[in-house]
């Protein structure tokens, strides 16, 4: 009998061969992270930092995935452990920022992506969480422009676009923005959250039946996705389709439990349909 052909990634034969490469921890952590398997990937990252404890770059992906994770602490004090060793990683404080971001500290956020763009002028990540951070602090007219130069620098940037589309319509510009919109499913005509922007889009244009078609869009390529869900069920529900806005509201607490807007929204259809049918 022939023994069975096993492919097996390089970063794990690079392992096999020496077993102390903190290099292949750390490439098969970036390997892993992009399979999204977080876990393995922490895993491989603190294996890499256990090996060489000045890995800069493995302290700074660390810190970045465990954000992922919601454990900001630890996320933050991995990141500024990378920056101690090395200063000069863009990318670094680019994940610092993201984080600070998602706790509301969007000063200091903003200052982070201002050093990132410092070190790397080119870094079109940078850009569109600075023109996120901006967006939030109501300067819109500065986050556009940040989301025009992320995407002047990668012409690809999907999630550029889609930001841009979503300030324009904040600013009462819906025909700027869905074009901007439109231009990210260009892009990539399988790409979920897009049509999620797109309903949201319509939906603030008044045009309800492209908003819903959308949203479903959505979900039919990505049939886990919470939000789709939540924002079908709201407008839904808006409409008065409370039982079909309840299977939604359902659907989205099956994949996010914890979603308050969600809960709460279904518990307000369940009260109208009840007294609906009295």
């Amino acid at each position: 009998i022939e023994p069975k052909e096993v492919n097996i990634p390089l970063e794990q034969q690079a392992i096999q061969l020496v077993p102390d490469d903190s290099k292949a921890y750390y490439d098969l952590g970036v390997e892993q992270y992009d399979l999204g398997n977080l876990e393995e990937a922490i895993a491989n990252f603190q294996k890499a930092i256990k090996i060489n404890p000045s890995y800069a770059q493995a302290y700074g992906y660390l810190g970045f995935v465990l954000g992922q994770q919601g454990e900001f602490e630890e996320a933050i004090a991995n990141l500024q452990r990378s920056i101690e060793l090395n200063p000069n990683f863009a990318e670094t404080y680019t994940y610092l920022g993201i984080i600070l971001e998602e706790q509301g500290e969007l000063d200091e956020a903003i200052a982070n992506y201002h050093k990132a763009i410092e070190l790397d002028p080119n870094f079109a990540q940078a850009y569109n969480y600075l023109g996120i951070s901006l967006g939030q602090q109501w300067k819109f007219n500065e986050a556009i422009a940040n989301f025009q130069q992320a995407t002047e620098l990668d012409p690809n940037y999907i999630e550029a676009y889609l930001n841009q589309g979503m300030v324009l319509i904040l600013q009462w510009k819906s025909k700027a923005g869905i074009a901007k919109i439109k231009q990210a499913i260009e892009l990539d005509p399988n790409y979920a959250e897009s049509y999620n922007y797109l309903g949201l889009a319509f939906q603030s244009q008044g045009k309800l039946d492209d908003a819903i078609a959308s949203y479903r869009q959505a979900i039919e390529l990505k049939p886990e996705f919470a939000q789709a869900y939540r924002n079908l069920a709201i407008l839904l529900h808006e409409q008065g389709k409370l039982e079909e806005a309840i299977k939604n509201y359902q659907r989205s607490l099956e994949i996010e439990p914890d979603s308050l807007k969600a809960e709460n929204g279904m518990r307000e259809a369940k009260k109208l349909l009840e007294s609906s049918e009295k």
